[in-house]
């Protein structure tokens, strides 16, 4: 099997690919919160009444239309102007949303440069060559009891040539002390504690391409790791 390095996984057709669903809406049935199973608008207003402000981090944003809905409903809820909001793609399809509140970059390395209270990645995290490290990294941008909550398949994280298929079994990679973590529906939610960083006991090799369709029923990217010669 042929390893990809992360910028081999960026040029790839699958990354690339136009029929990739970038048009979720913030409710409805195609929206994030059916794919999420949770409201971020709620979620952002009852964080921004507990501590005055929040902070939406939307990552592998698409076309950002659900960030538009955000920002709309916003408008007309007090206290609205004291919740930011930003998405970030690879992809420049950003005209549905004004471009202070969309960048084009990679999520892997981008940092917004002040403490989010929520980072969500709907379906975003199937894309990416590694997503350990991206998940740390996202982990690191969180203010105090803030939240990532993101799409992901076990199945396309393998260690040592094995799928991580059982949730028990991932929760084992995770060094202490261990933020608190839920996994339901394939949905991963991260919550910041005390601890300041997220760290995994493992060694990324490289990536490579699925041979079949995850849960979501698309070809994916699978994140290889060793946990040896660490």
């Amino acid at each position: 099997m042929t390893l990809l390095s992360p910028r081999e996984v960026l040029q790839s057709d699958v990354v690339a690919n136009s029929t990739m669903n970038r048009g979720r809406r913030l409710t409805g049935v195609n929206s994030y919160e059916r794919d999420l199973g949770m409201s971020p608008l709620a979620w952002l207003r009852s964080r921004s009444k507990q501590n005055g402000r929040a902070a939406w981090y939307d990552a592998c944003c698409g076309e950002g239309i659900a960030l538009r809905e955000a920002r709309v409903a916003l408008a007309s809820t007090p206290g609205g102007d004291c919740i930011t909001t930003l998405g970030v793609d690879l992809i420049g399809q950003i005209a549905q949303v004004p471009n202070e509140y969309v960048v084009v970059g990679d999520v892997s390395t981008f940092n917004p440069g002040y403490a989010v209270d929520i980072i969500t990645c709907v379906h975003g995290l199937h894309y990416v060559a590694d997503k350990l490290a991206i998940l740390c990294h996202f982990y690191s941008l969180l203010a105090p009891e803030g939240q990532i909550v993101a799409n992901l398949d076990l199945m396309n994280i393998i260690v040592d040539d094995q799928p991580i298929a059982k949730w028990t079994a991932f929760t084992k990679l995770i060094a202490e002390p261990k933020p608190t973590a839920t996994f339901k529906n394939h949905v991963l939610t991260l919550t910041k504690g005390s601890e300041c960083s997220l760290t995994f006991g493992l060694r990324f090799v490289g990536a490579s391409i699925s041979t079949e369709p995850n849960y979501s029923g698309i070809t994916v990217v699978n994140s290889c790791y060793s946990s040896t010669d660490l």
